[in-house]
């Protein structure tokens, strides 16, 4: 079983405190650790890494792991998502600080205004991506925008707005999704 760890020593070039990594190799005084962040891996000082104990890492504990920046942090970096079926309050996957990124750039509030001037309500709405039909205003629409440069793209059903932000709006992870669906090599290693 993998061991997984964060850094707590001194400056470092490239590690930073609490970049989450796993052992790949134990020396005599110091580790192999393969950094998550960084996708390298660097000899560190046994006395500069904490070991993990992955059952007491999330939202029920004081600690998670950002799964954007690989960071272990103190649960109050993480803002809260949703109740669960026990009415416990998940926190976002993501800190804080790496959501300004995947939130990215707004639409303009008059833009957003205008658009919303043209939202489809109580009207038969087809979605541009899944094609699939729906009655705007039982079914929710969203606005889809370019989170980089804040420009709108146009009303989508929620759950393809949602799958593009899943895939970071990136075509290249949205071509390998598509390879992964049209491959049959994965069907063939069952």
């Amino acid at each position: 079983m993998q061991k997984f760890i964060y850094y707590n020593g001194n400056e470092h070039l490239e590690i930073e405190l609490l970049d989450v990594g796993f052992i790949k190799q134990i020396q005599d005084n110091s580790f192999t650790v393969f950094f998550i962040r960084m996708d390298k891996n660097y000899e560190i000082l046994k006395k500069d890494l904490v070991i993990i104990d992955l059952n007491k890492v999330g939202d029920e504990h004081n600690n998670k792991i950002c799964n954007r920046c690989y960071k272990y942090l103190d649960i109050n970096h993480f803002q809260d998502n949703r109740l669960k079926k026990d009415n416990k309050m998940t926190k976002r996957p993501s800190c804080k600080d790496c959501r300004k990124i995947i939130d990215g750039k707004s639409i303009k509030a008059s833009i957003k205004k205008d658009w919303n001037k043209i939202k489809p309500h109580n009207t038969l709405f087809e979605c541009k991506i899944c094609k699939k039909s729906s009655i705007a205003g039982l079914t929710k629409i969203v606005l889809d925008h370019n989170h980089t440069t804040g420009e709108v793209r146009g009303w989508l059903c929620e759950s393809c707005n949602t799958g593009l932000g899943r895939f970071k709006d990136d075509p290249d992870i949205l071509d390998n999704a598509k390879k992964w669906l049209t491959d049959k090599i994965w069907r063939e290693k069952k």
